[in-house]
């Protein structure tokens, strides 16, 4: 008495791999929650993706079956791209549908990223006439590099 109740009390886990079939190439598989625990806080899902990248582009498609969280059982499918340009200015696109929601997004972002710091932006919009989102994500980095944290310390002897 007095004390809550967990919201899902479940043993669960999760497995993923992924195949680097080539230089460029990757290719994925994931599930989550393969115990089953029936609950759509934890729900089943199993899902792969193949991406391409190089140095200055990436692109990659991704597909998700979720088992719980809705009635029957969805999917939702993703596919996104991102160029690098002058090395420091990421340039993305996206776009998603989630077929248990039934609503497809699409989505954006820039920033800039040196080898000190990141700061980038990224926007998502719905596209439906029944569900109608905007979220916008802030991300600022400082990368500090432990090396330089001992390189003004000195041995000396008394």
């Amino acid at each position: 008495k007095g004390q809550r109740d967990p919201f899902v009390d479940a043993f669960t886990f999760d497995v993923g791999a992924t195949l680097r079939a080539g230089q460029s190439l990757h290719i994925g598989v994931v599930g989550q929650n393969l115990t089953h625990p029936d609950h759509s806080a934890l729900p089943t899902t199993i899902g792969g993706g193949i991406g391409y990248g190089t140095k200055d582009f990436s692109i990659e498609a991704d597909g998700l079956v979720d088992f719980d969280s809705w009635s029957d059982i969805t999917w939702r499918l993703m596919a996104g791209g991102e160029y690098l340009a002058a090395n420091k200015y990421p340039l993305r696109l996206g776009y998603r549908y989630d077929q248990g929601a039934g609503v497809h997004a699409i989505s954006g972002g820039v920033g800039y990223v040196s080898t000190e710091m990141s700061a980038e932006i990224g926007v998502r919009r719905t596209l439906s006439t029944t569900i109608n989102s905007t979220m916008i994500a802030l991300s600022l980095t400082y990368h500090l590099e432990s090396s330089a944290l001992l390189s003004g310390r000195t041995n000396s002897v008394l």
